[in-house]
């Protein structure tokens, strides 16, 4: 039995190894077309300090993208992002659905929102600097608080 246990642990480890290996390059230039329109149209005073280009083992691209704010975008390989996370100065009203800024303003106004991630289902994930987690349907509508 413990053998087998020690063949899946390696088994898993390799797989994972398998990634290919991370590309860092400087520029919005070499992200996916809609991921530059949605960085120029959301972010335009955003200055990007470099992108990190990942595969995982079926070859699909992910993007990083990080700003000189410490803001950081992930966007998939079509382009759209998937999440967004600034710690420090909380995430931009512009990248945040307007009835969920609305929402979070109104019942937590001096708390900021550090990250919000899409989920399946066309849910979101939002995480405020108090340590809440709110979750959103696409349309803003809120569903659930932890």
């Amino acid at each position: 039995m413990k053998k087998i246990i020690v063949f899946i642990g390696i088994l898993f480890t390799t797989l994972g190894g398998m990634t290919k290996e991370n590309i860092f390059v400087e520029g919005i230039d070499k992200l996916p077309l809609e991921a530059q329109y949605f960085v120029n149209k959301y972010l335009p005073k955003e200055r990007v300090v470099y992108v990190k280009i990942s595969r995982n083992i079926y070859g699909q691209k992910k993007y990083l993208t990080v700003f000189s704010s410490g803001m950081k975008v992930k966007f998939n390989s079509n382009g759209t992002w998937v999440s967004m996370f600034s710690k420090q100065i909380g995430l931009p009203k512009s990248v945040i659905p307007q009835k969920i800024w609305e929402y979070v303003n109104e019942l937590y106004f001096s708390v900021r929102i550090i990250s919000i991630e899409k989920l399946r289902n066309k849910i979101l994930k939002i995480a405020l600097s108090n340590n809440k987690e709110l979750y959103f349907y696409n349309n803003g509508i809120k569903i659930d608080q932890s």
